[in-house]
């Protein structure tokens, strides 16, 4: 991948969150409902953005990351208006 948002296009078209509670039921960590709808789309940025860190260091965890940073979308806009 050459940018963060490809990368992030990939990602989301993938089934990680599903993978994920797979391999902790595996090894004895069951998922519950409630909790799965509390925090499933968190889950699942955490785990889109690392990946991204992995692969395009903090430009790709960050440009993920602010899908559930309300401070850190609002730090970016702010700026982005600075610089205009």
């Amino acid at each position: 991948f050459k940018t963060a948002s490809s990368l992030k296009r990939y990602l989301r078209r993938q089934s990680l969150l599903r993978n994920f509670i797979r391999y902790a039921e595996s090894k004895g960590i069951k998922a519950s409902k409630t909790d799965l709808e509390a925090s499933a789309r968190i889950v699942q940025i955490q785990i889109e953005a690392y990946i991204a860190r992995n692969m395009l260091d903090n430009d790709g965890f960050y440009l993920i990351w602010q899908d559930i940073d309300h401070t850190l979308l609002q730090a970016t806009r702010y700026l982005s208006k600075k610089s205009s």
